[in-house]
C-alpha cells in the first residue's frame, strides 16, 4: 500500500511538471528489481508511450547526487534514441529533492 501511495505521489508531482506536454497514466517504481515503468499521454501522439528504465540507481560524489541508469527503452523510436543520447547518463538531482527520491526508489 505505501508503494502505491508513493507512486501516485510521483505521478501527481510529474504530472505537474509536463502539463505543456501531456500527462502521466501510469508510474510504477520496483525498488527490488531496480526499474521503473511509465505510460504517458503526449500532446501530439496518437498513442500512449512506454517508458521502462532498468539498473538504476542513485549515486553520490563529491557531495552531489546522480540518477544513473543501465538501459531506458521508450515505445517511440525517436524518443528512444534522444533519450539514450542524452538521459543514458549521469543526471545530476536537486540536493533538495534527494530524501524524496531515495525514499521513492
Amino acid at each position: 500500500m505505501f508503494r502505491k501511495v508513493l507512486d501516485g505521489g510521483s505521478k501527481w508531482g510529474i504530472n505537474r511538471i509536463i502539463k505543456e506536454f501531456g500527462k502521466m497514466l501510469k508510474f510504477e517504481v520496483d525498488s527490488k528489481n531496480k526499474t521503473i515503468y511509465a505510460l504517458l499521454e503526449l500532446k501530439g501522439e496518437n498513442e500512449p508511450v512506454e517508458i521502462k528504465i532498468s539498473g538504476y540507481k542513485i549515486v553520490k560524489e563529491n557531495e552531489e547526487y546522480y540518477f544513473t541508469m543501465s538501459d531506458i527503452s521508450v515505445s517511440k523510436e525517436w524518443m528512444e534514441i534522444l533519450a539514450k543520447e542524452y538521459l543514458h547518463k549521469k543526471i545530476k538531482v536537486p540536493l533538495k529533492l534527494i530524501s524524496f527520491i531515495k525514499v521513492l526508489l
